[in-house]
C-alpha cells in the first residue's frame, strides 16, 4: 500500500493524491530502466555490444562448473582478427571501429543462442560455446575464421586466427585455465 484515502472522500484530495501515485510510479519505472541499462553497460562491450571479458569469465566460470558437476562439455573459441589495424590507419578510427562492429555482428549471426561471444581485447573476442565437445570446437573454430576472412571493408581482406580448447577435468582447475590453452593455441595459430 503506497496510500489510502479516508471516508468521507474529498474529491480533490483523490485527484491529487492519485497524480502523485501515478508521478511516482513513473519515476520508479525511469529509475527501474536506468538500473537495467547500467546492468548492461557493466557486462557489455560499448563498441561493439557484445559481452565483455569480465562478463565472459562470470559465465565461463558458471559453465564451467556445469560442466564439471554434469560431466558435460564446454569448450572456449578464441579470435584474433588482424587487418583492422590498415583500415584504421588507411580510412581512420572511426571506421576501423565499424569494422570491429561488423565482425562482432557477423560473430552473433554464427553463434548459437547458448553461445557467449564476448570482446576480451583491441581486436580479439572469445566465444564460450557449453554443450560443444573436443571433437567439435575445432570446426565451430574454424566456421568463425571463414566468417571473419570473408569481411572485405573497403576491398581490404581481414585474416582471423582461432585459438580453441575444451574443458579438460584435470587441467582446468578454473576458466582462467581454460581461457589460457585457448590463448597458447591461439599463439600456436600465428606463428
Amino acid at each position: 500500500v503506497n496510500d489510502y484515502v479516508v471516508k468521507p472522500v474529498l474529491e480533490e484530495e483523490l485527484i491529487v493524491r492519485t497524480r502523485n501515485l501515478i508521478i511516482a510510479n513513473r519515476l520508479a519505472n525511469r529509475v527501474e530502466a536506468q538500473h537495467a541499462r547500467i546492468k548492461l553497460l557493466e557486462s557489455s562491450d560499448a563498441l561493439t555490444g557484445v559481452f565483455n571479458r569480465r562478463m565472459l569469465f562470470s559465465l565461463g566460470e558458471k559453465y564451467l562448473a556445469t560442466a564439471r558437476r554434469t560431466q558435460g562439455v564446454f569448450s572456449l573459441v578464441v579470435v584474433e582478427i588482424f587487418g583492422v589495424d590498415d583500415v584504421s590507419a588507411q580510412y581512420g578510427i572511426d571506421v576501423g571501429d565499424e569494422v570491429l562492429s561488423d565482425c562482432a555482428r557477423a560473430m552473433r549471426q554464427v553463434a548459437r543462442s547458448s553461445d557467449v561471444v564476448a570482446r576480451v581485447g583491441d581486436t580479439r573476442f572469445a566465444v564460450a560455446l557449453p554443450y560443444c565437445a573436443e571433437a567439435d570446437v575445432a570446426g565451430v573454430g574454424e566456421r568463425y575464421r571463414r566468417v571473419l576472412g570473408a569481411q572485405m571493408p573497403f576491398g581490404m581482406p581481414l585474416h582471423a586466427c582461432v585459438g580453441t580448447a575444451a574443458f579438460d577435468m584435470e587441467h582446468d582447475g578454473d576458466f582462467e585455465c581454460l581461457f589460457a590453452r585457448a590463448l597458447s593455441a591461439l599463439a600456436g595459430c600465428r606463428s
